[in-house]
């Protein structure tokens, strides 16, 4: 239990160092805001479409897809703001040699590479775009949602969370073999993508495959679910325990992949 408070005291500072930087170069903050702001007006504007043509796809109400658009909006400003720029700056580390210097660090180089680099412009919007529709979807379904219901949507939240972790540091460490990801990161964003929408309208093979092998269902569709009371009990098992496997097979790949690290400065 001693690292913990230190661990908490480099993260706080590395939060810290971001929000120095915010402010010093303003229009930094300002410009990743707006982008941000682009790219989710472009996502909305097919959600609002069926949302406001009040069609239903699959079974799936207009209001349900909204919610479950908000919901995958709300991941995506955490994966967006404290994760993805920092798996991405990992195949550069590798190839010009940098990482040698976290290296030398005296803490977790897992956990210097993770959390070093915060996009806080970009999880402003969807954060707040994503809670609105979440709310609107959720009052125009008319559900009404309980304490027990709230509690085990916030657990799945924070396994959701765990797992959108796991799964793309994984699909990141292929980089101390072949280098240049590039082909990688944009299979990482499309498949991002799927938990843009309901899970029940792609066939059953890959419904299974996306819940119980590669639990990319989990993350978006699990908590919501828990929240208008449609899961299952045994599948809200899986969801929440799912993640702790994934985080154990995380750590056992980092520490296999960080083997085949030859610094490039050397």
């Amino acid at each position: 239990m001693k690292p913990y408070p230190k661990y908490y005291l480099v993260f706080k500072t590395f939060l810290k160092n971001n929000l120095i930087g915010y402010m010093e170069y303003r229009a930094n903050f300002f410009m990743e805001f707006i982008s941000e702001i682009a790219y989710v007006a472009l996502k909305l504007v097919y959600i609002y479409a069926i949302f406001k043509t009040g069609v239903s796809i699959n079974g799936n109400s207009s209001a349900y897809i909204l919610a479950i658009g908000g919901n995958h909006m709300i991941l995506t400003g955490i994966f967006v703001g404290f994760f993805m720029m920092n798996f991405l700056d990992l195949s550069y580390r590798v190839r010009d040699g940098t990482l040698d210097f976290l290296i030398t660090k005296p803490i977790s180089l897992q956990f210097m590479i993770s959390f070093r680099s915060f996009q806080l412009g970009a999880t402003i919007p969807n954060f707040v775009i994503g809670i609105a529709m979440l709310v609107i979807g959720i009052r125009e379904m008319g559900v009404e949602i309980s304490f027990w219901n709230f509690i085990m949507y916030l657990l799945l939240m924070i396994s959701s969370i765990i797992l959108t972790y796991s799964i793309f540091l994984i699909m990141q460490l292929p980089t101390f073999w072949i280098v240049k990801t590039d082909a990688l990161t944009n299979i990482m964003e499309s498949i991002w993508d799927y938990n843009n929408m309901p899970m029940n309208i792609y066939g059953k093979r890959i419904i299974i495959g996306g819940i119980f092998f590669i639990p990319l269902f989990v993350i978006s569709n699990f908590p919501l679910l828990a929240l208008t009371g449609q899961l299952e009990s045994h599948l809200m098992i899986w969801g929440i325990g799912v993640s702790v496997p994934f985080l154990i097979l995380s750590r056992i790949l980092w520490k296999t992949a960080i083997k085949r690290y030859s610094s490039a400065s050397s």
